[in-house]
Order: C-alpha cells, then sequence, then structure tokens
C-alpha cells in the first residue's frame, strides 16, 4: 500500500476470492445472509479491534474456516483462545505481503517486490519463496479462477519505478503446486492504477483509480472467456476516494475497502450502494469480507486496517477488526 500515497500525489482525489463451484480448498464464503440481517453501517453497529497486525493488507478463510492474514512484515494465522484472538507468523522471512489466494489446500501469498510465497496448509503452515515475477513492478491483489490458475495485479503503482498496470496470470503445476510452470499477461488495457482482486462466478472484480478522466477510485470487472481469454472491461462503480481490496458475495453483492477515507460499503451487483460505515470508522481500510465459522458468523464483517503507510508499530491502525451489529 506505500504505492497509494503516490496516487494523491498524483491529483486522483477527488477532495486480494470464493467462486460458486469451487475446486476443493478454494476460499468458500457460506451462504449470504439476507440484506436485513447484513450490518455495514454505524446506524446498526460497531467495531471491535480483534488482533495485531503490522500494516495489516488482505485476508482469506480457507473452506473450513481458517483466517490468514497478510501484513508489511508477515503473513498470520489468527487463531481464538478464550475470546482473544492470536495472529501467528507462518513466512519463512518478512517480506512486505499482499494478495492472498488457495488452491488446493496450497496458500499462495505475494510479497510486493515480486517474490510469490507459498506452502502447503497443515497443523503447522509454512510459506516461503517459490516463484519471482517477471515485469511485474508492484505485486499485489491476487485471485485463482475456477480452473485453479492464479492471477494477480501489478499495481497500482511501483515505489522504484513507473507503474506497469496489467494483471498476469500464473499456471501451476497439476503434480506440484509449488512450481509455477509459466507466467503470461492477462489483461493490460481498461486499466490504469488497479489495486485489489476478487473472482465470482467467472467474472474478476478489481478496484482501480484513473488520471483522465479523474476516477479517485472504481470498481470493475472483466469476464474470463470460455477459451481463457479476458472480456470487455466495464466500470461497476466510479467512488470519489481511493479504494483498495475489496470482496464478492455469492449473491453478487460487493464489498469494497475505502483506503482513503476509512470505511467500508456494501454494493449492490450493478454497483449501486446498499450501506456503507461512516468516513474514519477504520485508519485505512485495506481489505474487508464477510467472517466465516468457527472462527466468526458469516454476518461479521472483518476489515483490515493499515494505518500509516509503513509504520508498522504505531496504535494508529496495524490491526485485524471485525464490524458486528449493535
Amino acid at each position: 500500500m506505500k504505492k497509494l500515497s503516490l496516487l494523491i500525489a498524483l491529483g486522483l482525489c477527488a477532495c486480494g476470492s470464493p467462486t460458486f463451484e469451487a475446486p476443493r480448498n478454494t476460499p468458500v464464503t457460506p451462504p449470504n445472509p439476507p440484506a436485513a440481517t447484513l450490518c455495514v453501517s454505524n446506524d446498526c453497529g460497531a467495531k471491535t479491534t480483534l488482533a495485531t497486525i503490522p500494516d495489516a493488507e488482505n485476508q482469506i478463510f480457507t473452506d473450513d474456516g481458517r483466517l490468514f492474514v497478510s501484513g508489511g512484515t508477515n503473513v498470520f494465522e489468527i487463531t481464538e483462545s478464550a475470546g482473544d484472538y492470536i495472529a501467528a507468523p507462518i513466512a519463512s522471512s518478512d517480506c512486505n505481503f499482499t494478495g492472498l489466494a488457495i488452491h488446493n489446500n496450497y496458500l499462495y501469498a505475494n510479497c510486493a517486490d515480486g517474490t510469490l510465497f507459498g506452502g502447503a496448509i497443515t497443523a503447522n503452515t509454512l510459506i516461503q519463496p517459490i516463484y519471482n515475477y517477471v515485469g511485474v513492478s508492484f505485486a499485489n491483489g491476487m485471485a485463482v479462477d475456477g480452473s485453479g490458475r492464479l492471477y494477480t495485479v501489478d499495481g497500482p503503482v511501483s515505489s522504484s519505478g513507473l507503474p506497469t498496470p496489467k494483471i498476469v496470470r500464473l499456471i501451476i503445476d497439476a503434480n506440484d503446486p509449488s512450481n509455477i510452470t509459466s507466467q503470461e499477461t492477462w489483461l493490460n488495457n481498461g486499466l490504469s492504477f488497479p489495486n485489489g482482486l476478487a473472482f465470482a462466478d467467472d467474472t474478476f472484480y478489481f478496484t482501480d483509480s484513473q488520471l483522465l478522466p479523474v476516477q479517485a477510485g472504481a470498481v470493475r470487472s472483466v469476464p474470463l472467456n470460455p477459451d481463457g481469454s479476458a472480456g470487455a472491461v466495464t466500470t461497476v462503480r466510479v467512488w470519489n476516494s481511493i479504494l483498495d481490496d475489496l470482496s464478492v458475495l455469492p449473491d453478487g453483492r460487493i464489498l469494497i475497502a475505502d483506503f482513503q477515507s476509512g470505511l467500508v460499503a456494501l454494493l449492490t451487483a450493478d454497483g449501486t450502494v446498499e450501506q456503507q460505515t461512516t468516513a474514519l470508522t477504520f485508519s485505512s481500510a485495506t481489505s474487508v469480507q464477510l467472517g466465516q465459522p468457527p472462527l466468526f458468523s458469516n454476518t461479521d464483517v472483518l476489515v483490515t486496517e493499515k494505518g500509516i503507510l509503513g509504520d508498522t508499530s504505531s496504535n494508529t491502525g496495524n490491526v485485524l477488526s471485525v464490524f458486528r451489529a449493535n
């Protein structure tokens, strides 16, 4: 997320996934709660801080409810003991971790420097470097499609060079999940400063920004064609501040994390705002998704809060939180 401060300097301010029929152990969102029972508004709910995650960035559930969260120093598994939530690091080395994905009981984690970490999900999960991206300046949001191919967002910008906005696809060896057999550019048009990525029902959704015409934030979608190619990019909704990650519910509704305004929102499938929290409810929200048993209810809204970019130790952000109905 260090790259997002550059977007503000560029004047963009207008002031990283489930499938319906997922492969085994691909993250699955529980049945979607009725709109009346899902609270994403300060009128009906409030935030509770759960665990410390330095520069908290992203989150993902396994299909049996284990939760992994990425941050600016490591990837952590969240467990609960006597009402307390514990974050245990699982990466072999520190890195600025971003997007997460799971396929066939194997966890993949992007490091912003272009290193892909991976490891089998076991009683004592350990992830370590397995691949180095080629031509990717900032490895960010990540998702897996229904065929088990990995997709990574390159963007929005890099602190070490010019942005190279695109979505790349990695092919995984069917017999060895740690072996990436090829990398290709899947999409390099219709996006400017992409960030978060999610996949649902043969469609990818990503957050974006652009300079001309000025769009501080936007949610866009692109279908995965039957031949594996990318379809046409369409804009679901333009947003007036910088967005980070997003998640898609089984009924097509979309949860978005507004990094700049410090809020989360629930959109209908056509992009209408159904509910949203007030600004600054969260300290630089970076990801949002529904909880999953046994750790959480499927009406819990989990949010990672980064806080100050690059700061991994203060009490501003650096946490995983939950937003619950009162």
